[in-house]
């Protein structure tokens, strides 16, 4: 597979799942959005609603386990097509784009997953908190509705069941008494937890295929950390050193950034990060390159448990003061304006004069007078204007101001 930034494992199911940051920071390849595993389902002939009808309908103990999945995966389409339809601005850009990734979900998989699973010493309650369910879900259904589908009925499918629409995909033959035998069997021997912990991690199996990935679940940290480690010779010290300071270097410049731009509106952060890409590069350069040098000056653990808490310590001691300097630069400068215009007396006595002229309601100035008490106000505040905008401009968090006076 080509280098690419692919978002992994989990598909990109609400917009608050990816920061937006991530779309500033990471510009040199566009951010891939893999497709959801049951993106063919409709395709295969099997008709998804008719099986569920007919576990509802059924005397089986496990059908309130399959309903929940069901309605999980239902609700997770919805949140797919929905959150496309926000993104659909990036993709148009080329700043994101979409992968359909092609990997098995059959029981050979879903044995080797366990076995991946088992190597990390991780109990259920750990592995629990570990998954996205809404992805999980889509697996599951995946491996019972699409991969046990065919594998059972596949010869079965007529060619003409294979058209566009939902009616023209069913094929009306089927009786899924064997499908249902085989759920029958799986939902005997795990719990609807188990099997959700084993799909959830198909994708995992293909790993050493995506040689650069977006983590979409900060839980799966620990998931990670726990698996066997394999010392890679062939790769240095240098080399090691580096990407450790690219991923500090990402975390912070996310910490700095996320609280101006994911609180807003999402269809205005969308907005904001086509206005930033395209007429703010320079100072998204800048930021990066500040994160950068904050990355090597950073001494606390490497260990990626702590890796977050730990940043955010030291982007707090180390930007702090400043970025509250820069966000404050309007604030300042209405009270620089005010300290300078009155340390002045000529242009205290002009605005005295024009003060007076407007409550007594005569002409006690010449509007000539009036224009040049205006006119050095305005100097002023230009001359202090300049020089805030140059400190603006010229800071390495200027980003970070052009965020927080979004509108």
């Amino acid at each position: 597979m080509q280098e690419q930034n692919v978002f992994f494992p989990d598909c990109l199911f609400k917009i608050t799942d990816i920061s937006s940051s991530t779309f500033l920071y990471f510009q040199e390849l566009p951010i891939t959005f893999t497709l959801h595993p049951t993106v063919s389902i409709f395709q295969t002939g099997c008709d998804p609603i008719r099986f569920n009808k007919l576990v509802a309908e059924s005397n089986y103990p496990w059908k309130n386990s399959f309903n929940f999945l069901f309605d999980q995966w239902a609700e997770s389409q919805d949140n797919l097509i929905n959150t496309f339809k926000l993104i659909d601005p990036l993709l148009k850009k080329g700043y994101a784009r979409t992968i359909w990734l092609a990997y098995p979900r059959n029981d050979a998989a879903l044995a080797q997953t366990r076995k991946l699973i088992n190597s990390t010493g991780l109990n259920k309650k750990e592995l629990l908190g570990t998954i996205n369910i809404s992805m999980a879900s889509q697996e599951l259904i995946s491996h019972i509705l699409f991969e046990k589908f065919l594998e059972i009925y596949g010869g079965d499918i007529k060619a003409e069941t294979r058209g566009e629409t939902y009616e023209e995909t069913r094929a009306n033959h089927i009786d899924y008494i064997a499908l249902l035998k085989y759920c029958d069997n799986l939902f005997k021997q795990f719990s609807i937890e188990d099997l959700l912990i084993d799909a959830y991690f198909f994708r995992f199996n293909s790993l050493e295929y995506y040689p650069k990935i977006l983590l979409s679940n900060e839980n799966l940290i620990k998931f990670l950390t726990s698996l066997p480690q394999e010392k890679d010779k062939n790769k240095t010290e240098r080399e090691s050193y580096y990407d450790k300071i690219d991923i500090i270097a990402w975390e912070i410049f996310r910490q700095l950034t996320s609280k101006y731009i994911d609180n807003n509106d999402p269809q205005k952060t969308i907005g904001l990060i086509i206005d930033l890409r395209e007429n703010r590069s320079r100072q998204i350069a800048n930021l990066k390159n500040k994160c950068m040098k904050l990355a090597e000056q950073f001494k606390g653990e490497y260990d990626l448990n702590n890796l977050v808490k730990n940043i955010s310590k030291h982007v707090e001691i180390n930007t702090e003061k400043e970025i509250r300097e820069l966000l404050d630069m309007d604030k300042n400068q209405y009270n620089d304006l005010f300290n300078e215009m009155f340390s002045d007396e000529k242009t205290w006595i002009a605005l005295g004069a024009l003060i007076v002229s407007l409550i007594i309601g005569g002409p006690v100035i010449t509007a000539g007078s009036a224009l040049a008490g205006i006119a050095s106000i305005g100097s002023k505040a230009i001359k202090i204007g300049t020089k805030n905008d140059e400190k603006i401009k010229n800071s390495d968090y200027s980003l970070i101001y052009v965020m927080n006076n979004f509108t």
